[in-house]
C-alpha cells in the first residue's frame, strides 16, 4: 500500500474517533504515525472513502513516507507496549458492555419462560411445533398475516427442534424470546463495527427504551424476529459489499429469507439491502449469477406454501386482491411523520398506562426522563449534521429510511398495531444512539446524565417484561380505536382502560393441566375455553394424539 494511502487510512481512523479522543484530526494523525501504523489501521473501512477524506494531506503523507516504512518494518518494544496499553484502556471501557447486554437478554428470556399465554398466535406456534416434533403433522404454510396471506412454514420448523428436545410450551416461549433478544448483541456488534463501542452500547439501550417493542412478551410469535433479522440482513449486505462472491451472496439470501420469515413489513428494507449489496458486484454477469444464488434459499423457503396454495387454487391471491383494493392507500409523507411522532410519544405512555397501570402522577417523572433522552438525542443529531462530516451522511440516510419505512407501512395497512412499527423503531433507535453519542462526547457530566437516564428507562422496560411474567388473570387491553376493526392503533389509543377476562395460564403449565384429558371427560367454563384456544396441544402431547 502506498504511503499516501496509509496516511489516508490513518486520517479516516482519527476522523471517526475524534470525539472519543478529544483531539484534533491532525494531532492524533501524527501521534499515530509516531507509534505504530498498524494500530491505527486495525479497523479501517474502505480505502476509497479514506482517500477522499485525506485529500489535502498528501504533503504530510509524502513527508512521512519513510516513517511509514519504518513502522511496518519494526514491531519493537515501544510499539508493542503502546498498542497493549491502548488496547487495555479500550477493553476496560468495554468490559461492562457484554454484562449489560447479557442482563437485558436474560431478563427478556426469563420473563418469557415465566409468562402466560396472551395471544392466539403463540398458541398456534406451539401447536405446530408440537405437531412437527411428534411427526403428526408437517405444516406446508406458515403464519397468516392479517388473515390475508400466509408466510412460508420456516418459522414452525425453527421451533419444532426446540419442542423435540424440551417438550414444554415454556421452552418455545423462551426460544421465541431468545430470538427477539438477539437484537441487543447484533445491534452492539453492528454499531461497534461501523462506528464505535460507545455508539454500540447506546444503540442497545435505545432499543431497550420503553416503547411498543415491550409488548412482544404478550405476542410471542414470528414478529419478534423483525429487528434481529433486519440487522442480520445489514450485516450480510455489508459483508457482501466488502468482497462480492457467491458464498457471500448465499449469506445475503439466507438473511433475506429470515427477514421474509419474520414479517412482510421488512419487504421494503430487504429490497433496499439487496440493491445496496448488489451495487458493488463488479460485472453484470456476476450480478445475474449472484442474484440467482440469493433467490435460492428464498424460493426454497416459500415452495411448500406455494405448493399448498396451488392445491387450493391460490386462495391468498383473491383475499390479497380484496385487501389491496380496500385497505391500501397512496404514499403520504404527512402520514409517515405522524406515525413516527406517535411511535416516539405514545409507546412509553402505552406500556406505562395499560400494562404497568401506573397513575398519571407516577408516570410524569418517567415520561420526563424519556423526553429528556429523546430531546438530547435530537439536539445531538442536529449538531452532528452541522459539524461531523463523518456521520452526516449516515444520519441523513437513517432519516430517509425512517420516513420511507413509515410511508410503506402506512400504505400497506390502515391500522398500525405495534408489530407494524418494530422495524421503524430500530431505525429510530439508531438515530437516538447517534445523537446521544455526541452528548456523551461533550464531557463526563453529560455521560453520567445519559447513563443515569438510560438506567432508569431500562429498568422501566424490564418492569413491563416482569409484568408479563406475573400471569395476571385479566388481560389489560385498550378500547378499540376508530378503525375498521376492533384493533388498536399506535397513533390513536384510548385513555380509558378496558379489562377483558380470559383464562391465562403460564406456558410451563400447558402440558400438566392436560393430564385429566387422556380419559373421556366433560369440560366446562374456563378449562374448556383454555383447551380450545390452545388447540388441545397439552392433551395431544401427553396422550399421544395427533392433529
Amino acid at each position: 500500500m502506498a504511503a499516501a494511502d496509509d496516511a489516508a487510512l490513518v486520517y479516516k481512523y482519527t476522523s471517526d474517533r475524534n470525539a472519543a479522543f478529544g483531539e484534533t484530526d491532525l494531532g492524533f494523525f501524527y501521534r499515530c504515525l509516531q507509534k505504530d501504523i498498524h494500530a491505527c489501521l486495525r479497523d479501517r473501512q474502505g480505502e476509497s472513502r479514506c482517500k477522499t477524506a485525506a485529500q489535502g494531506l498528501q504533503s504530510p503523507a509524502s513527508a512521512t513516507a519513510s516513517r511509514h516504512a519504518q513502522c511496518r518494518m519494526q514491531s519493537g518494544r515501544n510499539g508493542i507496549g503502546t498498542r497493549m496499553a491502548e488496547q487495555k484502556v479500550i477493553d476496560g471501557t468495554r468490559r461492562w458492555h457484554p454484562v449489560a447486554i447479557g442482563a437485558l437478554m436474560l431478563a427478556h428470556i426469563v420473563c418469557a419462560v415465566l409468562a402466560s399465554n396472551a395471544s392466539s398466535d403463540t398458541n398456534r406456534d406451539i401447536f405446530f411445533a408440537q405437531q412437527i416434533a411428534s411427526g403428526s403433522l408437517f405444516a406446508l404454510t406458515g403464519p397468516a398475516i392479517n388473515g390475508v396471506l400466509h408466510l412460508g412454514p420456516l418459522w414452525y420448523y425453527l421451533l419444532a427442534p426446540v419442542f423435540l428436545i424440551l417438550p414444554n410450551a415454556a421452552a418455545i416461549s423462551g426460544f421465541i424470546c431468545a430470538v427477539g433478544a438477539l437484537q441487543y448483541p447484533l445491534a452492539y456488534r453492528l454499531a461497534r463495527r461501523y462506528a464505535s463501542a460507545r455508539e454500540g452500547i447506546l444503540f442497545v439501550f435505545a432499543l431497550a427504551l420503553p416503547s411498543f417493542m415491550d409488548v412482544q412478551l404478550g405476542w410471542l410469535t414470528h414478529t419478534v424476529a423483525i429487528v434481529p433479522s433486519l440487522m442480520l440482513g445489514v450485516f450480510a449486505a455489508a459483508h457482501y459489499r466488502e468482497r462480492p462472491s457467491a458464498a457471500r451472496a448465499l449469506w445475503v439470501g439466507l438473511a433475506l429469507t429470515f427477514m421474509l420469515c419474520a414479517h412482510p413489513t421488512l419487504a421494503l428494507l430487504g429490497g433496499l439491502l439487496a440493491l445496496w449489496g448488489g451495487a458493488k458486484t463488479p460485472t453484470w454477469a456476476a450480478r445475474f449469477g449472484h442474484a440467482l444464488i440469493v433467490l435460492v434459499p428464498i424460493v426454497l423457503s416459500l415452495l411448500p406454501m406455494l405448493f399448498d396454495q396451488w392445491r387450493h387454487g391460490f386462495a391468498d391471491a383473491s383475499t390479497a386482491a380484496v385487501y389491496i383494493d380496500s385497505d391500501w392507500s397512496v404514499p403520504s409523507l404527512a402520514k409517515a411523520v405522524v406515525l413516527i411522532g406517535a411511535v416516539l410519544e405514545n409507546g412509553p405512555k402505552y406500556v406505562s398506562r395499560f400494562w404497568l397501570e401506573l397513575s398519571p402522577s407516577a408516570m410524569r417523572p418517567l415520561i420526563a426522563v424519556y423526553a429528556l433522552i429523546v430531546s438530547a438525542a435530537v439536539a445531538g443529531l442536529i449538531v452532528r449534521v452541522l459539524r461531523d462530516k463523518t456521520r452526516r451522511g449516515l444520519i441523513g440516510l437513517l432519516v430517509a429510511l425512517a420516513l420511507a419505512q413509515a410511508m410503506f407501512v402506512c400504505v400497506v395497512r390502515g391500522i398500525q398495531p405495534p408489530w407494524m412499527v418494530f422495524a421503524l423503531w430500530s431505525i429510530l433507535a439508531a438515530l437516538i444512539a447517534l445523537g446521544l453519542e455526541w452528548i456523551c462526547g461533550t464531557g463526563r457530566t453529560a455521560r453520567a446524565l445519559v447513563a443515569a437516564s438510560l438506567a432508569v428507562t431500562s429498568i422501566w422496560s424490564v418492569a413491563v417484561w416482569v409484568h408479563f411474567a406475573s400471569a395476571p388473570q385479566k388481560l389489560v387491553d385498550i378500547k378499540p380505536s376508530s378503525g375498521k376493526r376492533g384493533s388498536y392503533d399506535v397513533r390513536d389509543y384510548e385513555k380509558a382502560k378496558q379489562e377483558i377476562p380470559m383464562p391465562r395460564l403460564p406456558y410451563r403449565q400447558y402440558l400438566s393441566i392436560a393430564k385429566p384429558l387422556c380419559a373421556p371427560v366433560n369440560l366446562y367454563g374456563h378449562y374448556a375455553h383454555f383447551v380450545d384456544i390452545t388447540y388441545a396441544v397439552g392433551a395431544m402431547q401427553r396422550c399421544g394424539g395427533g392433529g
